[in-house]
């Protein structure tokens, strides 16, 4: 059985926000006829009511409130706590597609350090398992940025998993047979999220 309404599923942000109307019932009636969205951030699922049934005004709802789940970080603010950069990083963008690296530098929106490390220890609340492609890059930055501003790191090391790791044990890379926007944080994210899925059940693993 679905668990949309039928005709009422939809995808929006290049396939990665999947909006719909429930179709869980009760006493023989639909629970509610307002659209919810879908997203997947670090293999959890993120679901969210648009509180209406309206598909347009849903879209916009839905929209704004995925487009918060992704934030970027003000180079600036980075500068002024004395975080430094990698001539090599730098380098490898400079050969990435120009509206990649485009988008990825643009500084439109930034919040400083403290701002974005607010918002992840809201989100980290009650997770017992964290996913990182390696875990020496993005939790290492993570942690560091914690330490510089003299700020508790919000979880435990024993919480965070590899998916590098993962994704050797298979056959192949799930990734290359699902993701088509490269370099992207928040599709990365996302890609990343539904390969661990396809590992696991590739692998056998249950959970």
């Amino acid at each position: 059985m679905s668990h949309y309404v039928k005709d009422t599923y939809f995808k929006r942000k290049d396939g990665k926000l999947h909006i719909y109307v429930r179709s869980d019932t009760y006493k023989g009636k639909l629970k509610s006829k307002n659209y919810v969205g879908r997203t997947y951030i670090d293999k959890k699922q993120k679901i969210k009511s648009s509180s209406t049934s309206s598909k347009k005004e849903a879209i916009k709802i839905l929209e704004r409130w995925y487009d918060k789940l992704y934030f970027k970080i003000s180079i600036d603010d980075q500068d002024r706590l004395g975080r430094t950069t990698s001539d090599s990083t730098i380098e490898w963008w400079g050969r990435q597609d120009p509206n990649i690296m485009e988008e990825a530098f643009d500084q439109e929106g930034a919040i400083t350090v403290e701002e974005a490390l607010s918002k992840i220890n809201k989100w980290v609340v009650g997770v017992d398992t964290l996913w990182g492609q390696g875990y020496g890059f993005d939790y290492t930055i993570l942690e560091d940025m914690y330490r510089n501003i003299g700020k508790p790191i919000p979880w435990n090391f024993w919480i965070i998993r590899d998916s590098r790791t993962l994704f050797s044990c298979c056959e192949t890379d799930p990734r290359k047979k699902i993701q088509n926007q490269l370099h992207n944080a928040l599709a990365d994210a996302y890609y990343q999220s539904k390969a661990i899925q396809f590992a696991y059940k590739e692998l056998g693993v249950q959970r």
